[in-house]
């Protein structure tokens, strides 16, 4: 007989969602969390370093704007995102713990190597290793959380996982701050590839859980890939999608260049980057996610479409935070009403992967996931940094040093874009739950059909 505290993953003095079909004990879900969570820090903060130290990148390798923006986004997307899907689709075949702990040493390896770049090419280069080796990471880590974890503490298990978001700038921005300090740019690449090339194999330790535990029925074999894509011509699959490419484009916008700005045009040195910006940019990002994992767990069994609604009034919120932010004229101002957007934009994150996972089978999981990420970095680290990056080289000859705060202005046409794009999913949400109310009152009453 099924163990209904299995399915449901609550109550009971004998439910143990950790036990698995077949196995004596599996990980406990709070370990792998922890474990995952930690190569993700190890992840979020190799993507930031570049953006952290683009000033010192800038001057001692005499590169532009534009160039920095390849760097911090394009560089590394276009290879995350076409490496993303392959191995992606390997993870729903193959032990997932083991895809994602290779590619932990191979992105670190990379890290590790960019500090001894000479050249633009040479980072490019680099920053494209890094780019192939974390995409074998994140689609995967959420695919094993969606079977530790069951529905009804998904999305607060995904929320705590995108702390490595905010841990990864925190620890990045610190790391960067001190080494890059004493030492220069290139030994804070050093060190923080060699953490991660230590903390991979520890990955090894979890055993691979059940896939498609928590599921209705048999999680089935790996879905082919034209029928995972085929789910993204559903409106509310669509929507979403697109709805988390254009938050990932601010989210990354303002991730890439806010300490870049406050460096350049509010007076703020390497070492109050450190001490201020570490900070509170990390605890923002930090509220920012889990409190849209907690917001979603907690109304969405009540109406879906607060899926939509709750990033929709972020973005609108956030535009007067920006243009307040932009027109300070200091950094101890600019800094907060920074934050704030920065806390805001990243609401709807884990409530996106909670209602994704809810809408695809388990046994497309994985590749579903790695096809939001790409959406999701194409238009974040892939086109934001770089158009704002243009936009400042566009505008210096006119503005001088102020280019970099007259491109960043494209932040609140984007977010009122986002404003209108989650109403429409809001609305598809709606409609469908409705045609599904509908659906299931017909199989109850024969005489409704």
């Amino acid at each position: 007989m099924t163990d209904p505290h299995r399915e449901t993953g609550k109550g009971g003095p004998d439910a143990r969602p950790w036990v698995s079909d077949g196995e004596s004990r599996a990980t406990s879900p709070y370990v792998a969390l922890g474990a995952l969570l930690a190569v993700y820090v190890l992840s979020s903060m190799d993507r930031q370093l570049v953006a952290i130290l683009a000033e010192s990148i800038k001057h001692d390798l005499d590169l532009s704007d534009g160039e920095l923006g390849l760097l911090s986004g394009t560089a590394f997307a276009f290879f995350y995102v076409v490496a993303g899907i392959p191995l992606s689709w390997l993870a729903d075949r193959v032990n997932r713990v083991r895809v994602v702990a290779l590619s932990c040493l191979a992105w670190s390896a990379m890290t590790a190597a960019t500090g001894l770049a000479g050249t633009f090419a040479h980072l490019a280069l680099l920053r494209m290793g890094v780019g192939i080796g974390e995409a074998g990471g994140t689609a995967p880590s959420f695919s094993l959380l969606s079977d530790f974890f069951p529905p009804a503490r998904r999305a607060r298990a995904n929320a705590v996982f995108s702390f490595g978001t905010p841990l990864g700038v925190m620890l990045g921005t610190t790391l960067a701050g001190v080494i890059a300090a004493e030492h220069g740019w290139r030994a804070a690449f050093v060190v923080a590839g060699a953490l991660g090339l230590i903390v991979a194999p520890l990955l090894l330790f979890i055993r691979e859980p059940v896939r498609g535990r928590f599921a209705k029925g048999p999680a089935g074999p790996a879905m082919p890939a034209k029928e995972v894509l085929a789910l993204f011509r559903r409106p509310v699959i669509f929507l979403l999608t697109l709805n988390t490419g254009i938050s990932a484009f601010a989210g990354w916008v303002l991730l890439a260049w806010t300490p870049a700005f406050l460096m350049r045009l509010r007076d703020m040195s390497l070492g109050e980057i450190g001490l201020w910006y570490s900070p509170v940019i990390g605890i923002a990002l930090a509220l920012g996610g889990f409190a849209g994992g907690m917001i979603a767990d907690r109304y969405a069994t009540r109406d879906r479409r607060i899926y939509a609604v709750l990033p929709a009034v972020a973005n609108l919120v956030s535009i007067p935070l920006v243009i307040i932010a932009l027109q300070s004229d200091s950094w101890q101002v600019a800094l907060p009403f920074l934050a704030l957007p920065s806390l805001l934009t990243i609401l709807y994150l884990a409530p996106s992967l909670a209602l994704l996972h809810e809408l695809v089978p388990p046994s497309g999981r994985t590749l579903a996931t790695a096809i939001l990420i790409l959406v999701l970095n194409v238009f974040g680290i892939g086109c934001g940094p770089l158009v704002i990056g243009a936009l400042s080289d566009a505008f210096t000859p006119a503005y001088g040093e102020r280019g970099l705060e007259m491109a960043l202005y494209v932040l609140v046409p984007v977010m009122l874009v986002a404003v209108l794009a989650y109403g429409a999913l809001a609305v598809a949400i709606g409609r469908e739950d409705r045609r599904n109310l509908t659906l299931q009152d017909i199989g109850r009453d024969p005489d409704a059909r």
